[in-house]
């Protein structure tokens, strides 16, 4: 049997839904919160109009923040594509062209880089007019 991995998340929180799931410095959550938190996500995925076989651009540190993001992205139906938030602007800028995602969502911590992303790219022929922008804390 194939499941995908939301499906996966959902199954664990019908058959624990009070066992912790995610255990860090912000807080913890069970599989029944966890599950629900990527479901808000992923509807606020819709909101920014990310639907099936969209590419989600995930910019965030190693965290629950991520866990959400990346499970909220296989609910939507969507590929996440996690960058590294270590990289500098212009590497952020070369993998964001060629991911051509249609949502980027970020931790609170990385909005100047967003801002200094965005600010390059609305000049070009193929900006962020219509690429989705969202903090995951704001989203949760």
């Amino acid at each position: 049997m194939t499941l995908h991995l939301s499906q996966l998340l959902a199954q664990r929180a019908a058959l624990s839904p009070s066992r912790e799931a995610i255990v860090c410095p912000r807080g913890r959550w069970t599989f029944s919160q966890f599950n629900d938190r990527c479901t808000r996500l992923a509807d606020a995925f819709a909101e920014l109009g990310v639907s099936e076989g969209d590419r989600v651009a995930i910019y965030a540190r190693n965290g629950e923040a991520l866990a959400n993001a990346v499970f909220a992205a296989a609910r939507a139906g969507a590929t996440a594509v996690v960058v590294n938030w270590r990289l500098s602007t212009a590497e952020l800028a070369y993998i964001l062209a060629d991911a051509e995602p249609s949502a980027l969502l970020y931790e609170d911590e990385f909005a100047p880089v967003v801002e200094r992303l965005v600010e390059a790219r609305c000049g070009e022929s193929s900006g962020w007019e219509s690429v989705g922008l969202a903090s995951i804390t704001t989203a949760l």
